[in-house]
């Protein structure tokens, strides 16, 4: 079992250099757990990339409604007060620490490709490529 974060799930549903890399991480370890958080973060992401005119608006609405169809039966809800805990104490960001908190919760893996989030929370955060080593 592994928590993963948003940009994860961004990289498995949608075709970007790290899709590949994704779909090899669900193979391995098809287990994953998420924060409910994940779903205002995607639904961001997603915005993002229409400004960029990189997705359509339907096409938005369509992924957003698949990916969380999908992932919604993964996600375990946070202990808030302890995620805000660890913000402070790791000095990031209360989103972040939702996805760290599971990790810590569950003593897994927090795979992401935050590189700053990895090099605060070592311990429980690893990149795609690093996990895919293990």
């Amino acid at each position: 079992m592994i928590v993963i974060d948003t940009c994860i799930v961004f990289h498995l549903f949608n075709e970007t250099s790290l899709n590949l890399k994704a779909q090899q991480l669900i193979e391995k370890s098809p287990h994953i757990i998420l924060p409910p958080i994940w779903q205002e973060e995607y639904a961001n992401i997603l915005v993002k990339e229409s400004r960029k005119n990189l997705i359509s608006r339907s096409s938005l609405l369509d992924n957003y409604d698949k990916v969380v169809d999908q992932l919604a039966p993964h996600e375990i809800v946070v202990n808030k007060k302890q995620a805000l805990r660890i913000a402070l104490e790791a000095n990031i960001s209360s989103y972040d620490a939702q996805f760290v908190e599971l990790s810590m919760r569950y003593a897994i893996w927090l795979v992401t490709e935050d590189k700053e989030l990895i090099k605060k929370n070592s311990k429980f955060a690893i990149s795609m490529g690093d996990f895919l080593l293990k």
